[in-house]
């Protein structure tokens, strides 16, 4: 039998069969998604040269994430002699999404290298083989892929990956990280992740009146609504490592490097945000840095100045009862309550996706869901 008869088989027969679609426990999205699943069915039961309909219902296919389907649909039309070119072009353009979708990148790319030689423009293959590589974590070719098609925020963005990934690998060749990290900000000036790790880079070679400047400009260039997207960023850095500063630490002498680089970064980047036109943002981030080296009332003044801004800021209320806890004594009860609250409240997702809602609890720059670029926010309050 051939591929062919076996697939018109298998949409003709478990599709309609096997997809019920007032089962218990499927959203009403879900069932609606199966409804057109079953009526497509039908259809290419009836008429088998309905090429169109077979697109439609193997992109079905890959929305579920049953890619398996989805790949025998699109490889079925291609054995036919009498598809025309156009459709041809975009069968192997669906194929080479669906392959990405598995993580099969060879045949992907061969998919998408024959869209392309069927007339399929050149700028959709280019931004389906950056989204393949961004995947795969080929930060270098994301981000000439990304070029090449004029998105500057995600070919900055992995410039930025790669220069971590060059520290990772050989701490010794940190200047070459620079060089990527200097060109991810040449090439999209705003970009609060290119400006973090330049002043980050800086944190950590020391130099920290560079670190200042550098500091001082990515306030001019960061539009004001991503600039937290750096705060946050320079928020969760540490002397040695770079990462997780405000875990418990056992070490005193590793606690007094954590305060004495917060003392810093209050020292030297407080004064240039205290120029600035006053935001929610920028407030908490001063009240974070000076909480951290234990300048409890100055971090009070600034979390007030945060919270008349925005009197619902949920994760402003809670540093302020953290910053309670750690300097009245409670009652032993009302301590592990206390300690429990605020533990449990630090697992609330913190941020969101302004075009479609997602809510993440760490920080993205691409929404892993509508693949917006530069899309989060703070969730404010408790309901946002």
């Amino acid at each position: 039998m051939s591929l062919w008869s076996r697939i018109k088989i298998s949409l003709t027969g478990p599709v309609a069969i096997d997809e019920d679609v007032n089962q218990l426990g499927v959203s009403q999205d879900e069932k609606d998604t199966l409804s057109v699943i079953r009526d497509l069915s039908k259809i290419v039961k009836s008429n088998p040269d309905a090429v169109e309909t077979y697109l439609a219902l193997g992109s079905l296919f890959r929305s579920r994430g049953d890619l398996e389907r989805a790949v025998q649909i699109r490889e079925s039309l291609l054995v036919r002699q009498d598809i025309p070119a156009q459709f041809k072009a975009r069968v192997f353009f669906e194929l080479g999404q669906d392959y990405r979708r598995a993580g099969i990148l060879d045949r992907a790319l061969q998919a998408y290298a024959a869209a392309q030689r069927l007339g399929i423009p050149k700028r959709l293959v280019d931004a389906e083989q950056a989204q393949l590589y961004a995947d795969s974590g080929d930060w270098l070719k994301a981000a000439r892929f990304y070029a090449a098609i004029g998105n500057n925020q995600a070919e900055a963005h992995y410039l930025v990956r790669q220069a971590g990934d060059i520290v990772r690998q050989n701490p010794a060749e940190h200047k070459k990280a620079l060089r990527f990290i200097e060109k991810s900000v040449k090439m999209y000036q705003p970009s609060p992740e290119g400006w973090s790790s330049l002043v980050s880079y800086y944190i950590k070679a020391g130099k920290w009146p560079v670190a200042a400047k550098m500091f001082q400009k990515a306030l001019e260039l960061v539009a004001p609504d991503k600039i937290f997207m750096m705060f946050e960023e320079l928020l969760d850095r540490h002397p040695s490592d770079l990462s997780g500063a405000e875990k418990l630490l056992s070490h005193s002498a590793e606690k007094q490097e954590i305060i004495a680089l917060y003392a810093n970064m209050a020292e030297h980047f407080l004064p240039h945000i205290e120029k600035r036109s006053p935001d929610l943002a920028s407030y908490y981030f001063g009240a974070l840095a000076l909480k951290r080296c234990e300048r409890f009332d100055q971090a009070e003044q600034w979390l007030n100045k945060a919270l008349i801004l925005y009197p619902d800021f949920w994760f402003g209320h809670l540093a302020q009862l953290e910053i309670a806890r750690g300097q009245h004594g409670f009652p032993p009860v009302l301590a592990s309550d206390l300690d429990f609250f605020i533990a449990q409240s630090k697992k609330l997702r913190r941020f969101v996706c302004t075009r479609c809602g997602l809510s993440r609890d760490v920080l993205f720059y691409c929404c892993p869901r509508c693949r917006s670029w530069h899309s989060s926010a703070y969730k404010l309050g408790l309901n946002d």
